[in-house]
């Protein structure tokens, strides 16, 4: 495994990183400190119960769309992504549809950017997830490009695409588009995690994101 550590200012302690598999996640010293991880990860070997789930495609847009029905009803930061409509699904893709509401916009009446990010996050995880559901996730690295402002009342589809999946990362990429036209709004892109063990369940559900 390669890591590259950039630092932006003196730091007096990095903790030892010596397996991503033991998730010595690094901590913030005083002037900051960015960890990218790049390659392949190594495969983790105590991870036995790793699996991917082979479907079809309706089976897997339905499994989508109760993910998203059940934030409707969620007191956590999930709310946010509510009213996200999955409409396509595949074993490596990921298409919702979303009408930009009030809730959804900045004071200028235009798509929030943290909103936007938030949407990347949750649905590429929903996007690794059609795939991998016996194992928690968490979010090694986001980044957005913002390309055209989306306006209140604007309907857009919101593509994830999962470019590879192993044992221990899974790299993917997210799109909106304006749903009129095909226009690229924002290009996204999210490294995730895939986390030792098996996650917490709350209420006969796994806690998987």
């Amino acid at each position: 495994m390669r890591l590259l550590i950039l630092l932006n200012a003196t730091c007096r302690h990095v903790s030892s990183f010596h397996s991503f598999n033991s998730l010595h996640l690094p901590k913030l010293c005083d002037g900051g400190i960015l960890l990218t991880f790049l390659g392949q990860m190594e495969p983790s070997t105590s991870d036995t119960n790793f699996q991917k789930i082979e479907e079809k495609d309706e089976e897997l847009l339905a499994y989508a769309q109760e993910e998203f029905q059940s934030f409707q009803g969620a007191e956590n930061f999930n709310r946010i992504a509510a009213k996200v409509i999955a409409v396509k699904a595949t074993t490596n893709r990921l298409t919702c549809e979303l009408t930009v509401e009030n809730e959804h916009v900045n004071t200028k009446g235009t798509l929030h950017g943290g909103q936007a990010a938030s949407l990347v996050d949750i649905v590429t995880a929903r996007a690794v997830g059609l795939s991998v559901r016996d194992k928690g996730m968490a979010s090694i690295e986001i980044s957005l490009s913002y390309l055209s402002p989306v306006k209140l009342g604007d309907q857009i589809t919101i593509e994830a695409t999962v470019l590879k999946c192993g044992r221990n990362v899974a790299f993917t990429d997210c799109e909106f588009r304006q749903k009129s036209d095909g226009k690229l709004c924002v290009k996204g892109k999210h490294t995730i995690a895939i986390l030792p063990g098996q996650p917490p369940v709350i209420n006969g559900k796994a806690q998987l994101y």
